[in-house]
């Protein structure tokens, strides 16, 4: 990686050097970019959970709580009472 982007060097110069094939040394870069990718989107991901997640609110924004009861649960009770009004 630093060969090619502070060096501005061709693969094949990297590639002639560590007396590798271009094509694995171009695998390893993109192995190497997929690696990196991940991890930085792990903190993203991660940094956008816990803004979401905090009890702090700040200029307005309500921080997301967890339901009380279930979907499930709020449906049998909506059903319970409609069907006391229907009869």
């Amino acid at each position: 990686m630093l060969g090619v982007g502070l060096q501005h060097r061709t693969m094949d110069d990297i590639a002639g050097e560590l007396d590798v094939p271009t094509s694995q040394l171009l695998a390893l870069f993109n192995k190497t970019m997929r690696r990196i990718l991940a991890y930085l989107n792990g903190v993203l991901e991660k940094a956008v959970d816990v803004k979401l997640w905090s009890s702090n609110a700040k200029n307005g924004d309500t921080p997301i709580t967890p339901l009380q009861q279930t979907l499930r649960e709020e449906l049998d009770e909506v059903a319970k009472v409609e069907s006391v009004i229907i009869s």
